[in-house]
């Protein structure tokens, strides 16, 4: 009995642990293709055959745990690290703190000043 030979091309060899890297760190699919030498199909069938998942459920799962390793070194940098910088912007994102400015005129201009003030600035001199 002859043996069967195999149809098309050998499946592209992607590194897990680059792809994974590279959600971690937010790359867009086609950066990630530019740095792993393939399109956004084979990238598809990729993620399909080895991580058992389509590629959006693979890219929200891995970016996730991007995400958390972000938000635990602006932690640290904030109380650890004493940033004021991050503590105020850390307040204003999840404790709904924020900067009021408070707006005071000196002079208040009734309408007929008002005027005047536009038409003396337009070089029209009053009666």
């Amino acid at each position: 009995m002859a043996e069967k030979k195999k149809v098309g091309h050998p499946y592209k060899e992607i590194d897990k642990k680059t792809f994974i890297g590279l959600c971690q760190i937010m790359c867009t699919q086609e950066e990630m293709c530019a740095i792993l030498d393939c399109d956004h199909k084979t990238l598809t069938k990729w993620c399909e055959r080895e991580l058992g998942m389509e590629y959006s459920q693979a890219y929200k799962k891995y970016t996730a745990e991007g995400k958390t390793s972000l938000r635990r070194a602006q932690w640290n940098m904030a109380v650890n690290k004493n940033n004021p910088t991050m503590q105020v912007w850390l307040g204003k994102q999840w404790l709904g703190q924020k900067e009021s400015q408070t707006i005071t005129l000196d002079n208040e201009i009734d309408d007929d000043g008002l005027l005047g003030a536009l038409e003396k600035g337009l070089g029209k001199d009053e009666d």
